[in-house]
């Protein structure tokens, strides 16, 4: 379902934030996107790509991306549970009308920043290989 047109009309200093959540983790999909399925009230559970905030990785077919998805599906396997903190954030001008992806914080049990995590594991590969190149 799109937005129902009376949403358009909130004035834009009515921000307000998306979450918390609580959902369990689905699986990673390149080291800065993973899918998380929310519940977010009404009974309602979508799967939801999640861009994880403060975090600068290479893509999926850059050195030391496998790895990296490998790294978070091993701290966090299919089911984990977790909290989600998201924003709103447009990929385009053209986009921001009919599709909008969110950024945000994925925290693990033990209050564990899903980022924090694999901002150490980026750490770790780079004593590794050398400087990885980070996505864009």
């Amino acid at each position: 379902m799109s937005k129902p047109s009376p949403f358009l009309d909130f004035p834009a200093s009515e921000k307000l934030p998306y979450g918390p959540w609580i959902g369990y983790f689905d699986r990673a999909t390149d080291p800065d996107t993973v899918v998380v399925c929310c519940s977010v009230g009404f009974d309602l559970y979508p799967s939801v790509s999640i861009r994880l905030r403060g975090l600068y990785a290479p893509e999926s077919h850059e050195l030391g991306a496998d790895e990296l998805v490998a790294a978070i599906e091993k701290v966090a396997p299919y089911g984990t549970h977790c909290n989600v903190y998201t924003e709103r954030t447009p990929r385009s001008r053209e986009q921001a009308r009919t599709f909008e992806r969110y950024a945000g914080d994925v925290v693990l049990p033990g209050n564990r920043d899903l980022a924090t995590l694999v901002n150490a594991e980026i750490k770790r590969l780079e004593e590794k290989y050398g400087p990885l190149s980070p996505g864009s």
